[in-house]
């Protein structure tokens, strides 16, 4: 009798136990779920969000070309046109706007090397061991309070009603970014997606200061003929787009590029991250 009470007492446990180790051990959906509430709420505090208005923005201020149906990654289909890939037809930023965050991201890279620990050659570390200043990349978040403070009202004005306008999202902030510097003779960056909802590419430098350049993209670009914009205008994209910074062969080139995502974007983008956080800052473009 007092086996079968013992047999009958942990059967009757299971489900208990079942809900206790969900908690102790979440789901990767669940873990996802932390994680985007995480970025978004930090994404908020320092870039703010979209307000849900499109603005000014129309058709004819931009170039689109489509990487076909089904080539955009798993967020596409929650995107409006999210096959096509923007580039505007008029600059966004002043060119004293660009040279404004080339300067600054010059100093944050500057510091960033300044910072680093003694002794250690660059030469002889692996490409996992390298930091943003070691590879010519300035952390928008680590930019000045001045610089955030204009990047700020550029996404307000400019850049959140564009992604709006073009692909139907609401609710966006940037949960990271980085302005990258390439200096002649440089490497094109392997093709790749980014770990985010809407990837955003700023041109800084003026197109006739540097020879090669442009973003390879898959789908709409040959190998030698890359999608080149000119200073201070906006190339837009799903960031599941396949893409690569494309190589310069004399110059500098700088580049503005701005992560995206939305409050509501979670499962295809979040658990993504997951597994692509560790290798998004080690990309150039």
């Amino acid at each position: 009798m007092m086996r079968c009470c013992f047999f009958y007492l942990a059967i009757a446990s299971i489900p208990q136990i079942h809900c206790f180790s969900s908690i102790i051990f979440p789901s990767p959906h669940q873990k996802a779920l932390q994680i985007h509430t995480n970025e978004y709420k930090t994404g908020v505090s320092n870039f703010g969000s979209s307000k849900g208005v499109i603005g000014e923005w129309k058709d004819s201020d931009f170039k689109s070309l489509s990487v076909g149906i089904g080539n955009a990654g798993p967020n596409e289909l929650s995107l409006r046109r999210g096959d096509e890939v923007f580039s505007t037809t008029s600059p966004v930023l002043s060119p004293s706007e660009c040279e404004y965050f080339i300067g600054q991201a010059r100093k944050a890279i500057a510091e960033g090397k300044e910072e680093e620990q003694e002794g250690v050659e660059i030469q002889g570390r692996k490409d996992w061991e390298r930091t943003n200043s070691d590879l010519g990349e300035a952390k928008v978040s680590c930019l000045s309070e001045g610089a955030l403070e204009r990047l700020r009202e550029i996404l307000d004005d400019k850049l959140y009603p564009m992604l709006e306008s073009r692909f139907g999202v609401s609710d966006l902030t940037v949960y990271d970014g980085l302005i990258l510097g390439s200096i002649a003779p440089s490497r094109s960056q392997p093709v790749h997606r980014d770990a985010s909802l809407l990837t955003l590419n700023v041109v800084l430098s003026d197109i006739d200061s540097y020879t090669g350049g442009g973003t390879y993209i898959e789908g709409i670009s040959d190998t030698d003929t890359p999608l080149r914009i000119r200073q201070g205008h906006v190339i837009s994209h799903a960031s599941g787009v396949m893409h690569a910074g494309n190589a310069i062969q004399t110059g500098e080139r700088w580049v503005l590029v701005l992560f995206c995502i939305a409050r509501d974007e979670v499962r295809k983008g979040g658990e993504r991250r997951m597994a692509g956080a560790k290798r998004q800052l080690k990309l150039s473009h």
